[in-house]
């Protein structure tokens, strides 16, 4: 029997389903797809082993299978006793929002199932984050009194946002925003970390760098990487005229997104390979390169740099003065930037276990470095340009506090492997722009005018996210003209109580992250025994 499920195709069984991945996943094998077990939220260790073999066909005994869960980004832990069974089948009490939309009623939970080995006989099982209900969504775009009371945000932006929220409402503008995706792929995010919500309110009051007048300029950095000395082949680099346009590309989109906010292009940096050494000077700092990976033996003749220290010599080694005066010394970052980042047609790398990394972000020290390397391949300049620009906005959505979306399909959704961030949408919900309305103080309707301009003039590559532009602006027109109905229910204009922030470990794990750097990486498609230790989240010291 076949059903849909938010939006994604599931094989359906009576108390389980094969998730099937987008399109744009292209054939999947079945060992790489998840499942998704319905069990009791009071069954037993045992009870919950024999739920989740009959996903993958009674090929084992209970005995001879192993269930893991994990927090966070903690390591994968094995579930060992019916206490831990009970807890890995709970959203309590850092993830009960995530419950809210589940229709299988009172008793019942649906958990994310993966393959962890090739045997099928380690499984990670966690609850799946269900999409937000609309009204639980608003609850979530209204800021916390003392945050409104210190927003530069007008009553209009809080209204486009209600708007727009209305849009997630079944009928309503339907296909405007998506629900949050169904995990599909073993290496999708959802299917392998778990995450807080984090509400606006949340974002404003969270530990995080504040922009402030004299140093709010985003810097794009330019990096080449001269491999005259070493051999291998660069044949998918294109033209200095080429790589020329990408980086101005990116600056231009950079604009329209950030609209309202200064975006600059520093000079081009040159970076040289020594063979003997294997790396490179990047201000004043080492940083590897290497043309093989080690987890997998596998060649990468294009060679690579190593992400984590080429962002570590990119952020300023220190902050003098005190208020207005305080200033920046070494890195790449001038003393009126808020952020930099490092962008490179040169493919990066942040650990032995990855065989690429897209970008890293550090929320601490405002810097960040971006590869358009994988982007490139068998794609025309537009294309490459439309996917790079994702992931480039949203390492910068980092630095300035915000967070992984889990409210619904969005830019700033994580992103598991390639093909997960190559079919991530380029808008974000109304969530997240609420949280760019209230952070960086952007007004919505001139920002979507600006994107639309930008799409109109790269049609190559932009030409499906300018359509759905003007969707989106033609809504908030209207709307601006009529007026919007308030979405709590009650009749009530007034905004609805914030959602209870993150206690207890949601709240100190999401702190500690970004007090020591909180950052993101994007990791190739590949088979989770051999990435065990990747991250999601980087701790760069």
């Amino acid at each position: 029997q076949a059903g849909r499920s938010q939006g994604l195709h599931l094989v359906m069984a009576p108390d389980w389903s094969v998730a099937e991945p987008p399109p744009g996943y292209g054939a999947v094998d079945d060992a790489m797809l998840c499942r998704v077990v319905r069990v009791s939220t009071t069954a037993t260790l045992r009870a919950l082993k024999l739920a989740v073999l009959k996903a993958y066909e009674d090929q084992y005994e209970p005995h001879q299978v192993t269930l893991f869960t994990r927090r966070y980004d903690d390591d994968a832990k094995a579930i060992k006793t019916d206490r831990q069974a009970a807890q890995a089948l709970s959203y309590a009490p850092d993830w009960t929002d995530q419950a809210l939309g589940s229709t299988l009623g009172r008793g019942l939970v649906e958990l994310v199932v993966s393959a962890m080995s090739e045997d099928e006989s380690e499984l990670l099982l966690l609850p799946r984050a269900h999409p937000m209900p609309t009204e639980e969504l608003m609850r979530g775009l209204a800021a916390a009194p003392e945050v409104a009371s210190a927003s530069t945000a007008p009553e209009l932006e809080q209204a486009s946002l209600n708007s727009l929220a209305a849009a997630l409402t079944p009928g309503v503008e339907a296909g405007l925003f998506d629900p949050l995706p169904l995990p599909s792929h073993v290496d999708d995010w959802l299917a392998q970390y778990r995450e807080a919500t984090q509400t606006v309110a949340e974002c404003v009051r969270g530990p995080r760098a504040m922009p402030r007048a004299g140093r709010d300029v985003i810097y794009l950095l330019p990096i080449d990487c001269d491999r005259s000395a070493v051999a291998g082949s660069d044949a998918r680099s294109p033209s200095p005229a080429a790589r020329d346009a990408l980086f101005s590309g990116l600056r231009d989109y950079c604009r329209a997104f950030f609209h309202g906010k200064k975006v600059e292009l520093l000079p081009l940096l040159t970076l040289s390979v020594d063979a003997r050494r294997r790396s490179v000077r990047c201000h004043g700092k080492d940083v590897g390169w290497r043309d093989v990976c080690p987890a997998n033996g596998e060649a990468q003749p294009q060679g690579q740099l190593d992400a984590s220290a080429l962002l570590l010599s990119l952020r300023p080694t220190a902050l003098r003065g005190r208020g207005a005066s305080k200033s920046h010394a070494g890195g790449a970052l001038p003393p009126d930037g808020f952020c930099v980042m490092g962008v490179t047609l040169t493919d990066l790398f942040s650990s032995d276990d990855d065989v690429f990394t897209g970008g890293l972000a550090c929320l601490t020290s405002r810097s960040a470095v971006f590869s358009f390397w994988r982007y490139l391949e068998g794609v025309t300049a537009g294309v490459a340009l439309h996917r790079a620009c994702k992931t480039a906005v949203h390492e910068i959505a980092h630095m300035y506090g915000i967070g992984h979306c889990m409210h619904a399909r969005c830019l700033m959704n994580g992103s598991g492997h390639l093909k997960e961030d190559l079919n991530a949408p380029p808008h974000l919900c109304p969530a997240d722009l609420g949280k760019l309305v209230h952070v960086l103080g952007i007004s919505l309707a001139p920002r979507y005018r600006a994107l639309i301009a930008f799409c109109e003039a790269h049609a190559d590559g932009f030409a499906e996210q300018g359509a759905w532009l003007r969707r989106a602006l033609a809504l908030l027109e209207a709307d601006s003209q009529g007026g919007s109905e308030p979405l709590d229910g009650e009749g009530s204009s007034g905004p609805l109580a914030p959602l209870k922030a993150p206690h207890g470990q949601a709240k100190r794990k999401w702190e500690q992250r970004v007090r020591v750097g909180g950052c993101e990486t994007e990791h190739e498609a590949m088979p989770l025994r051999q990435r065990l230790a990747a991250r999601g989240c980087e701790n760069v010291p």
